[in-house]
Formats: C-alpha cells, sequence, structure tokens
C-alpha cells in the first residue's frame, strides 16, 4: 500500500541523512587534523613544504578529505542511483565491520584472549570479506551508471573510483601487507 511504501522510502531517506552526517563529521575532523597541522607549522612553512614535498606535506590531507568528500557527493548528487545499488551493500559492509569489532573486543575482554591466527588473521580477513560488495556495487556505479548521470557525471564518477580505489588499496595492503 501507499503508506507501507511511504514509510519505507522515509526510512531509506533516513537511513542515508544518518549514514551521510557520519561521514560530514568524519570529513570534518579530518580537515581539523589538517588545519592544526598548518597551523602548529605556519602557512609559510606548511607552502613551502608543500611544494618542496608534495606526497609528504599536500597530498595526505588533500587525498584524506577528497576521499571523504567522494562518499558525501555520491550519496548526495549520485543519491538515487546510490539508493538503489550501492547503498544495500555499504550498510552490510558498515554493520558487520563494526558488529565484529564489537564482538572481538567484548570476547577479549569478558572471556578469554583470541588465539592469535583468529585475532591478527581470520578476523581481519573476515572483516575486509564483507567489504567486497560494497567496492564491487560502487565500482559499477562509476562504470556503467554515473558516466550517463544528468548532475555532474564527470563529479560523480571521479568520486566513485575514488571511494573505489581507496577501498581496494586498504584491502590490499591489509591482506596482503599486513598480515
Amino acid at each position: 500500500s501507499d503508506a507501507v511504501s511511504s514509510q519505507r522510502a522515509f526510512a531509506v531517506h533516513a537511513a542515508v541523512c544518518i549514514w551521510r552526517a557520519d561521514k560530514v563529521e568524519i570529513l570534518f575532523q579530518r580537515l581539523q587534523r589538517s588545519v592544526n597541522i598548518v597551523k602548529s607549522s605556519g602557512v609559510g612553512v606548511s607552502l613551502k613544504s608543500s611544494f618542496a614535498e608534495p606526497f609528504s606535506w599536500f597530498w595526505p590531507g588533500f587525498w584524506g578529505s577528497a576521499r571523504r568528500f567522494a562518499l558525501i557527493a555520491v550519496s548526495y548528487v549520485g543519491y538515487g542511483a546510490f539508493v538503489r545499488s550501492a547503498l544495500p551493500a555499504v550498510v552490510l559492509d558498515e554493520c558487520l565491520w563494526w558488529l565484529l569489532s564489537k564482538t572481538q573486543d567484548l570476547f577479549t575482554r569478558k572471556v578469554c584472549a583470541l588465539p592469535m591466527i583468529l585475532d591478527l588473521v581470520l578476523l581481519p580477513f573476515l572483516d575486509y570479506l564483507h567489504m567486497v560488495p560494497a567496492i564491487f556495487k560502487v565500482a559499477l556505479l562509476a562504470f556503467t551508471v554515473y558516466p550517463d548521470h544528468e548532475q555532474s557525471p564527470v563529479l560523480l564518477v571521479l568520486c566513485a573510483l575514488a571511494w573505489t580505489g581507496h577501498n581496494c588499496h586498504v584491502t590490499k595492503s591489509t591482506l596482503f601487507e599486513d598480515l
């Protein structure tokens, strides 16, 4: 019925707003860290160092802010396609990440320390395994939906690729270098 569908639509809109608010907060925290670095070093030193060593000074703040902005842009400008395609995988990923970390922490604190192989290998692997559908769904948006989007297709493609690229890099680094 119409009442049920409007309630579902409201629930989805509310979920996206809450998720996006979390991402905006994280973006502001990253911007604040960058501002604090510039304030502590001084604007002149920061500018000079950014030109002299861009990958040490400029890139971390820029990339950290840009990839966080990408999440917000995809969920705002590309809202419809994001909600239909990627949101379920993204919510599942974040929910499982939270559940796994809380369960691991609670078990370790209240029951006993986990075996090393479980704590350092299996759980991190499971933690990144559930990220695969979210990476895949956002990449599909970048390659199939956003190039033909009515509003800002270039921005949406770049943001979806930044989101996907970052998640792929983090997953590769964790699974193949850290473990």
